[in-house]
Formats: C-alpha cells, structure tokens, sequence
C-alpha cells in the first residue's frame, strides 16, 4: 500500500479503536464559552444560544443588546420569558445552548462530541433580571431522562449585575430520574431557567468555565 494512503486508514482505525473503548469526547481547552463581543447568538463552539420554553404556555426569546458585564462590555444576551401560575417543575423557559464539537467524518454514526471539561473547576458567569430564583443547568451525555445537573442562584435586584462562580460539586441531579456520577467527561449543554411564574426577563454575560 502506498505510503501516502497508509496514514489516513491509520488514524481512522485509531479512532475507531478509542470509540470502542468507551464514549469518545473532545477535551474544552479553553474554558470561555461566550462573553457576546461579537454580538452574535453564537458561542465559541459554534454552536448557537436557543431560546427554550417547553410546556403549554411557556414562553421565551432571545436578542443581543448593547453593553453588559463588567463595566466597558460590548453586548450581553438577554431573554424575555414567562411562565403561567399553573406550570409544572418540567415546564421550562430559558435559554439553552450547546458546547459540542461537530463530529469527525471518521465517526461512522456522525454523533456531536461531548466535551470533557475535567481540567476545569467549575462555572463563571454574570446574570442581571427579574429578582427571583434560577436554575444554572449542565447537561452530561450520561444523563438520559433529562434529570440534568441543576445549580440554583438567587437576584435580589433587576438593575445591577452579579458575578457567579459555581464549582461543580454545587450542582446535582433533581432526584426524578436515574442517578449519574458527576464526571465532568461528557458535557453538552448549559442552560439558564426560570423557576418563577409570569413574566421574567434576564441578562447574562461573560460565560465560561474557571481553573
């Protein structure tokens, strides 16, 4: 076989091979997923912000405006949502988006990649809006019932912007769903929701995971 075609057949046989020792991710170098500078509804994975409003209902949409957190930024992505008096813990309004990486045409099923964010210690972000409580949401590929790992924070104003830093060991499963072991190996999405009713709105800026 000619030497030049040996390599491509080598690296798809050792991606096949790692595949078929467990489920294949993509390690998140670095941990910045989006601070909106480029005033888009893309993140740094290239994968988009999507508004999420599941239950009968449940409303959301998103835009980029101008400013944001700290003092000096460009754009921030903010949601206006609602949730009706009567709707249930699953009927979620928010915002949703995916860190995954496309997946590599070696992949004969063509799945995202998962990211493996093991040599990160937890989640930043600034959030501004509507005083209540809300759901910070990472979602794991383990996870198959959608009992995602949920961390809570709480805004006492709508008017001045708060810094979080949440390390993973403050986010868990709900409980209604199969126990998964945290890992940190197989991460798809993060998401921000709303646990109150009526109408919300919410600012968030400067997204990423901290070492």
């Amino acid at each position: 076989m000619p030497q030049r075609t040996l390599l491509p057949l080598v690296l798809v046989l050792l991606f096949l091979t790692g595949c078929s020792q467990g489920e294949r991710t993509i390690p998140l170098v670095n941990g910045l997923i989006d601070e909106f500078e480029d005033g888009n509804p893309l993140n740094m994975t290239g994968n988009p912000w999507t508004p999420l409003a599941e239950g009968e209902g449940t409303r959301s949409q998103i835009t980029i405006l101008e400013g944001g957190y700290p003092y000096g930024s460009r754009f921030y992505l903010h949601i206006e949502g609602y949730r009706p008096a009567e709707a249930r813990p699953s009927d979620v309004a928010g915002v949703r988006t995916l860190i995954t990486n496309l997946p590599l045409q070696a992949d004969p099923a063509q799945r995202p990649l998962p990211r493996d964010i093991q040599d990160f210690k937890g989640l930043s972000f600034a959030l501004r809006g509507t005083p209540g409580t809300y759901i910070v949401q990472i979602g794991t590929a383990s996870v198959k019932d959608y009992d995602y790992f949920n961390a809570y924070v709480t805004l006492l104003t709508d008017t001045t912007w708060t810094a979080f830093r949440i390390p993973f060991s403050a986010f868990a499963q709900e409980g209604f769903g199969k126990r998964v072991v945290w890992t940190g190996k197989d991460v798809e999405h993060l998401a921000f929701l709303s646990t109150g009713t009526g109408p919300f709105e919410l600012d968030i800026d400067q997204v990423g995971f901290y070492r």
